[in-house]
This record gives C-alpha cells, structure tokens and sequence, in this order.
C-alpha cells in the first residue's frame, strides 16, 4: 500500500498539553503514547524511574500485574509497557499501549475506548495502601531500577559513552543519568515517592499521541484527566523534541516528522 499523501499528525502543543494523532487506515492496530515530562535533575531522577515501576504493577481495580495483563488479554492481546526516557534535559516518564482496532475484530468492539480506560486507570489511580504506594512494592522496583543502572556500568561501550556525555556536559543537567546513581535510589520512600507522583500529576507538562484509523476529535474527547489538568503548565527553557513516525513499508520510509517547543 502507498503512502497516502494525507499521512499526518494532527495536532499542537500549547499550554502544557501536547496533543498530536495520526489518523492512518495503514495498520490494524492503534498504538497510544503518552508522557509526563520532567526537568531532568540528581534530586527527582531517581524517583521519576521508581515511580514507572511502581506504576505498572498495579492499580485500584487490577492490583497486581497478573491481573493487569489478565485484563490486556481480555482486549484481544493488548500490550502495555511503561518506561523512563531521556531527552537532552528532560526527563520523560513514558507509557505505551498497542490493541487491535475493532473494526477488524467480531462484532467491532470499541477497543480503543478501553485502551484508553486502561491507560488512565493506570495514570491516575494507582494501586496505594493506607494513602501511600505499598512500601513493600518500592522495596522491589528499587532493586529493579539498581540493577538497570549495574548494568549499565558493565556494559563497557555504553558506560563509556555515558560518562564521555558526562565530561562534556560537566556542570549542566542533561550529562545526568535518567536512572540517578544507587546512592539516590536507596533514599527514595514510600511516603516520599506518593508525594513525587502526586507532584507529577499536579504540575507536569503532558504528552499525548495516538497512531490508527481514529477520528481525532473523538481522541481529543477522551483523553485522559492527566491530559486535561495539564492546561497552562509549561517546562523551562525552548527545547526542540521530535516525533517520528517510521512507517512498515519499504525500507521503512520515513512518513511524518513534527516538531513542537517546550516554552
């Protein structure tokens, strides 16, 4: 199939809130990205990579990843994935989701409905004990992220490249590591960590982006309260971030490139 020359992103970036969909008839799947981006800094990086863990094991109605990833089989095979990212001096907190688009299933279920269902129980209601994130689940993404970052030591060519990005940027944030060091990941705490999440949710800047045959006022509808509360919060600094998408076709052909500031 040829690239459509409607193939695009729809979307902007204003007042906190990035909001981009590239409606496609090109695949059978919908694939929804979205991000709380953070100012990258040895203070809260630790806690940004904890907080991803904890968040993808559980929430209010699936409180364990068992049961998690029972309900993303019960949507024909979904997959979800969250993780830490780096962006010059940004620190993006990032999750993923891919399910099948109804129209190609028995009796059209409206998957994309409950895609994003799934993604805003996970953003915004956590699974917590006694008003704070289960210490005993921190214990373990702690241990989890520590062993990311010994990895990376033993990990000769990238260790190198990441302190060589260390020594040249000396002094400036986006030389730091997004995981933070072991010391900074042994301080975080339960309590300390809800605090951040909830900081996070207040007063970060919000990234959205959906690819698929979707009509994008009906996205614009549905997004997420973590996508809405973000109204007029802004990142310091002008920084150009990226979006791209690579298409499946031959050789990967570049469809769509757009461009938007954090002001």
């Amino acid at each position: 199939m040829a690239w459509s020359q409607d193939d695009r992103f729809i979307g902007e970036f204003r007042d906190g809130l990035g909001f981009f969909v590239y409606p496609t008839k090109r695949f059978k799947t919908i694939t929804i990205h979205a991000a709380w981006v953070r100012e990258l800094t040895a203070e809260d990086r630790a806690l940004g990579a904890t907080l991803i863990g904890v968040l993808r094991r559980g929430t209010e109605s699936w409180p364990n990843r068992r049961l998690m990833q029972a309900r993303l089989e019960s949507l024909y095979g979904a997959t979800f994935r969250a993780d830490v990212a780096k962006i010059g001096d940004k620190q993006l907190l990032s999750f993923h989701i891919n399910v099948a688009h109804g129209d190609f299933l028995t009796g059209h279920p409206d998957t994309f409905h409950d895609a994003m269902n799934f993604l805003t129980e996970v953003l915004e209601h956590p699974r917590m004990a006694d008003g704070q994130f289960p210490p005993d689940v921190v214990e373990q993404e702690k241990t989890l992220v520590k062993r990311q970052i010994s990895a990376i030591i033993n990990d000769k060519g990238q260790y190198a490249l990441s302190r060589l990005l260390e020594l040249v940027a000396e002094d400036q944030r986006f030389g730091l590591k997004k995981l933070g060091t072991h010391e900074e990941v042994n301080a975080v705490s339960a309590k300390d960590l809800t605090r951040y999440y909830r900081q996070v949710r207040e007063k970060s800047p919000f990234l959205f982006t959906v690819v698929g045959d979707v009509d994008p006022e009906t996205v614009r509808g549905g997004l997420p309260g973590a996508a809405a509360a973000a109204s007029g919060r802004a990142v310091s600094g002008v920084h150009d971030l990226y979006i791209v998408w690579r298409g499946t076709g031959a050789g990967g052909r570049l469809a769509s490139l757009e461009s938007y500031r954090f002001q």
